[in-house]
């Protein structure tokens, strides 16, 4: 164990958990909370004229950042590369990449995926911060920043770009969701059996492979893959709050 990092046993080496009882727990959530604020400010006060192009600015920024965040996991030596864990295939990367993306093009299905997606996942991943490949420094800030990101874009391309989350389509993203996780237990399962790291390190992409071992409440202490029961539960339950919250104020049918 290196000093200031907690390496969990049962996995491997690579995860870190970062709790309530460390102050950089409550920086990165005030830095998301005062920085995403300020940020959808900024773009409310924007002149029509000018929020093309500012959305655009905004969608290079996101991929110039999320570059550079991986490109520290492709060079990094410690922990070093490796495909089981550094690629962005957990769920909040997924999402990240579709909304930096969506930046240029607005579309409204992309929208609702990464939209309802990111908002959810982005609000647990500060609740209990859990990191694949160790928690340096900078490590830190690239969490911080990725995932404000996933709560604070949404919301601002429905408040400042009049996007909006279609009838049912709660519904759809969820079904995507379950599609997507399947597929990711046989991207899981092929790199853990037929090709295991030499390293140690555990695929574990989307969490479809081991339970996250971050203290949070709606995971339970149950083999694979029944662990995934109640998180399917749970977010279903989520999708319908997000969704209940943005079709209120809109004052529209609810679902």
């Amino acid at each position: 164990m290196r000093r200031g990092i907690v390496y969990i046993g049962g996995m491997d080496d690579f995860t870190v958990v970062i709790t309530a009882s460390e102050p950089r727990y409550w920086m990165m959530m005030g830095g998301a909370l005062v920085g995403g604020w300020l940020v959808m400010r900024l773009f409310g006060r924007l002149p029509e004229n000018r929020r093309a192009s500012a959305l655009k600015t905004l969608g290079w920024s996101m991929v110039v950042f999320l570059g550079i965040g991986l490109g520290n996991e492709i060079f990094s030596t410690d922990p070093p590369f490796t495909v089981h864990r550094s690629l962005p295939l957990q769920l909040c990367g997924i999402n990240a990449w579709m909304l930096a993306i969506n930046c240029f093009y607005r579309n409204p299905r992309v929208f609702a995926f990464a939209g309802f997606l990111g908002i959810i996942g982005g609000f647990h991943s500060f609740m209990t911060p859990e990191f694949n490949t160790g928690a340096s420094g900078f490590s830190v800030i690239v969490y911080t920043i990725k995932h404000a990101a996933l709560i604070w874009v949404p919301i601002i391309m429905y408040r400042t770009y009049g996007m909006r989350f279609a009838r049912y389509a709660w519904l759809r993203v969820y079904f995507s969701l379950a599609l997507l996780s399947f597929v990711m237990i046989g991207i899981n399962g092929a790199l853990n059996i037929y090709w295991p790291s030499d390293i140690g390190a555990v695929a574990n992409y989307m969490f479809t492979w081991v339970a996250p071992v971050a203290d949070n409440p709606f995971i339970l202490d149950w083999a694979w893959p029944w662990y995934l029961a109640p998180l399917h539960l749970v977010l279903i339950g989520h999708l319908v709050l997000v969704n209940f919250f943005f079709r209120r104020r809109e004052s529209g049918p609810m679902l």
